[in-house]
Formats: structure tokens, sequence, C-alpha cells
């Protein structure tokens, strides 16, 4: 029979029972709320710059797509001989579905062949559509000409009077040059509205039996932030010509053409 063993006086040591283990890296309460102010600090802090970077680049986009619109209507000018431009307006329920209300469209417009048919007046030329394809600069920029009226000096389309010279608009002759004139007309549209693409109802042109002052080319084009333009409280009447005139002048920008070789300025 096998003796007993006997005990070992170095028996291994017991271990104390382990102790709950806690997140060293949890928050308080108090930390977290510090961490979503210092969040909300920075946003607010940052909010400028990204808008700034934001219309900085949307106004690029819009300049790339006038100068890109301005080139083919000069080439189609020449190609075609026949008068062509770019007309920059604001969509209408009327004549416009559906109606893009916060951003300016730009279309090309051609001199029609046949201007017998509409027995103008003989100070008009009468344009039409060059395609029912339009285009449209990013949100929040908004497009201005240069106008012929020196008190004026420029016109945004969105003045409350009727009064003359409200169309924008860049126009080139059969040769490629620039033309700044009156006289911009188009068909009459009555008893059209809301079908697609009759939104030249919007151009601002004269109709055939209409005034030709009504439709001014321009050797401009200036583009500007509408918030910025809002903020500014300008009278929409001739009281706020010489504000409005002064601020776009100042803080939009300008794409300017040669009058003699209808070349886009730099």
């Amino acid at each position: 029979m096998t003796p007993p063993r006997p005990s070992s006086s170095l028996s291994a040591p017991r271990l104390p029972a382990p102790r709950p283990r806690h997140s060293s890296f949890a928050f308080s309460l108090l930390e977290l709320l510090t961490v979503i102010a210092i969040i909300g600090a920075l946003s607010t802090l940052a909010s400028p710059a990204l808008r700034a970077l934001t219309r900085d680049n949307s106004r690029i986009q819009a300049a790339n797509q006038v100068r890109a619109a301005l080139s083919q209507a000069r080439a189609i000018a020449l190609a075609q001989h026949r008068q062509a431009g770019v007309v920059f307006f604001d969509e209408s329920p009327k004549y416009a579905f559906p109606v893009h209300g916060t951003q300016t469209a730009l279309q090309l417009f051609v001199e029609d062949y046949n201007q017998s048919q509409y027995s103008p007046d003989p100070r008009n030329t009468v344009f039409i559509p060059f395609s029912p394809a339009r285009d449209y600069l990013p949100a929040g920029i908004l497009a201005a000409t240069l106008n012929d009226d020196v008190a004026r000096g420029v016109t945004t389309g969105d003045e409350a009077s009727t009064s003359l010279g409200r169309t924008r608009a860049v126009l080139f002759d059969a040769q490629g040059r620039m033309i700044t004139r009156h006289g911009l007309a188009r068909p009459d549209l009555s008893g059209t509205s809301g079908n697609y693409p009759y939104a030249l109802g919007d151009w601002l042109f004269t109709t055939k039996k209409g005034d030709p002052s009504i439709g001014i080319s321009s050797p401009g084009i200036f583009l500007y932030d509408a918030q910025d333009y809002l903020t500014q409280n300008i009278p929409a009447s001739h009281a706020g010509d010489a504000q409005r005139n002064a601020w776009i002048k100042n803080n939009a920008s300008a794409i300017l053409v040669n009058a003699n070789t209808g070349a886009l300025l730099p």
C-alpha cells in the first residue's frame, strides 16, 4: 500500500480575486459636453471660410460656363455667317416647364435666316433659339451685364421697373465681332405658354411690334453672389441704379469681350 505523500510546506500562494476592470478611456459627461462645445465652436469659426470656398468654386464654374457659351456662339456666327449670341434670363412658369427658379439660365440664340416672315420693325432683328438646349449657372450665382444707360451702368434683369434696357445678352456678327446694339427681337408668342423650349419669352427681347430699345446686347458679363447682393438691400427701382452699379463692379467677376475681334479678354 502506498504511503500518503507528505503535504508540502511550499504550497502555491493563493491569488486575490480579480477586480472588475473599468475602461481607462471612458468619457465623463462633463468631458463629453466639453468636446461637443469645442466642435460647435470650430464649426462656427470654419463656416464662413467653407462658404467662401464654395462660393468661389461656384463663381469659377459659372465663369467657365459663360466663357464656353460665348466661344460657342462666336463659332456659330462665323460658321453660319449670321448673328449669334448668348442670352441670360430667369425662367417663368409662363414660358418654361419645369422652372429653375433659383438659377440663371443661359441659351444660345441666332438670327433667323428668314426675317421677312415676321414683317419686323426695320430697326429690329428677330432672333430664335439655336437649339432647345439651355444651361444654368450654379445656384446662388447671378449674372448682370453692362448697359448703355450711363446712369444705370449695369442691369441685373430683376429691376422692378419694366423700362427699357433689361435684356442680358452678348451678340456676335457674321464676322465674329462683338456687337453692342439695340433692336434684339423675338417672334411673337401670343397664345404660347408653358411649352419647352418657349423660354425665349423670358429673354426680355422685344417682339416684332415692340420698342427696339428693349433689347440691348452687351460687351460684358458680371457674375456675383446672390446672397451677398441681397444683403445690400439695393432698391430694385431706378433709385438703386448708382448703388447697384457700384456694388456689382466692385464685387463681381467680369467677363469682357474685345469689341474689335470678339475674343474674350483675359
